[in-house]
């Protein structure tokens, strides 16, 4: 038996005006006894079909100013069923949207725990009290053993870890005259690119007559590796041609034959010790400095004259960091794993950036590190060596890390990364008189 939805009143068309009339003296309902209703709801049409269901009375809303034609009661589309399906993806968009809260806030509430634990694994590690780092070798032994070996004697040492001799171009011959005295080496560290600002180290603290009129023979040179392989051949080429042109002026550029990258800065301060022992060997003192520091020649020349006999065969200086930890975290730019070095602290060590090294130290440091196992941060590696020899570095406050030194008394400072900022600190030492 079918049953079917009573409308009242059910007429089969009404104008705008005819359904407000309508609405003045009825209100239109409709009558539910089998779960069927047929209404309009501003203005979508909905039809609700289910089982037999209490009888409810619902108020239908205005019809559109448009003649519409009221279609038969029955099951003629479900919006209801509709309107079901919509609340449904509202109610699960408004829990994905919790979910979201909520996951962002853990991660957001979980930051300061993940730097926590990332600090405290810093100080994870062997205890430095055992410290030992391969070749387990008595250096000073190799040391009087390579020398042998160069006098022509026939002597057995181990299979060296790192490589002996680096190979290098563009500088101009003879680095150092025969017969000269060269008191101080200056060493450079600089890239490609870094060509203005070699200009105006040249032009400023690197210039021989800053060096001269103190009675100090000076020879300055720069370091640089290889173009990384990847890189474009026009701009490889255009970057050899610009450095072939740079050196036949100054005749001042090393080239090395390894990649120039941050991780081959290790290669570079040895291939700097052997160029200079080399090459130079009865210079006194060898300085290694970024391009990005500030020399003061007036102290610098001060402070070397103040080292004294018994200082000087093992004589290392900087600024030196005494207990500097590893940083564990894969993301920092000095990673280094435990099986790299499982120690919890390092030796002390002088900051790269400019370090001061006696010649006798040069030449145990060449032998040290090729028995050395390789560690891609050079002022941390140039540390265990000094460490295995058993030489302290000293610490010189007036090299500096710090973007605002004191002038006056500086010998080097850090910051000082493009041509502007160098000249401006230049001029701030006033130096006219000794660099004439």
């Amino acid at each position: 038996m079918n049953q079917q939805l009573t409308c009242k009143p059910r007429p089969q068309t009404l104008t705008g005006s005819t359904h407000s009339a309508l609405l003045k003296h009825q209100k239109p309902t409709c009558y539910l006894s089998l779960g069927l209703i047929h209404g309009y709801l501003n203005p979508g049409k909905f039809v609700v079909c289910g089982p037999k269901l209490p009888l409810l009375q619902l108020p239908m809303s205005p019809l559109p100013d448009s003649s519409e034609e009221i279609p038969p009661c029955g099951c003629v589309q479900s919006s209801i069923g509709n309107y079901t399906t919509k609340a449904r993806r509202m109610r699960a968009r408004r829990l994905i949207r919790r979910r979201k809260s909520c996951f962002i806030f853990a991660i957001t509430a979980s930051l300061p725990l993940i730097y926590c634990a990332l600090y405290l694994w810093n100080f994870y590690g062997k205890s430095f009290q055992h410290f030992s780092y391969p070749l387990e070798v008595d250096l000073y032994r190799l040391y009087e053993q390579d020398q042998l070996r160069n006098n022509n004697q026939s002597v057995s040492i181990p299979s060296p870890l790192n490589p002996k001799t680096f190979q290098y171009k563009l500088v101009v011959q003879p680095v150092c005259e025969m017969g000269s005295s060269v008191s101080l080496m200056i060493l450079i560290k600089t890239t490609h690119t870094r060509v203005n600002q070699r200009k105006q180290i040249r032009r400023t603290w690197a210039h021989p007559f800053c060096y001269y009129n103190m009675g100090i023979n000076v020879r300055s040179f720069f370091l640089l590796g290889e173009l990384p392989p990847n890189q474009d051949i026009l701009t490889v080429n255009y970057i050899k041609k610009s450095l072939e042109q740079e050196n036949k002026i100054y005749g001042d550029l090393l080239q090395f034959d390894f990649v120039d990258h941050y991780n081959n800065n290790t290669y570079k301060l040895m291939a700097a010790l052997q160029f200079a022992a080399e090459h130079c060997p009865q210079t006194r003192f060898v300085m290694i400095v970024d391009d990005d520091f500030l020399v003061h020649p007036v102290n610098l020349i001060k402070s070397l004259t103040q080292v004294t006999q018994t200082q000087y065969p093992r004589y290392v200086a900087g600024h030196v960091f005494p207990h500097s930890h590893p940083l564990r975290s894969p993301f920092s730019k000095w990673y280094v794993s435990y099986n790299d070095y499982p120690y919890s602290v390092y030796p002390r060590y002088p900051s790269g950036g400019a370090i001061i090294i006696s010649m006798p130290v040069v030449k145990l440091l060449l032998v040290g590190m090729r028995f050395t196992k390789y560690l891609f941060i050079d002022d941390v590696f140039l540390g265990i060596v000094l460490y295995k020899l058993g030489i302290s570095p000293m610490h010189l406050p007036e090299i500096t890390i710090e973007t605002q030194p004191d002038m006056r008394s500086m010998i080097a400072a850090h910051g000082f990364d493009n041509g502007h900022a160098l000249l401006q600190g230049w001029v701030q030492l006033h130096l006219e008189q000794y660099c004439k």
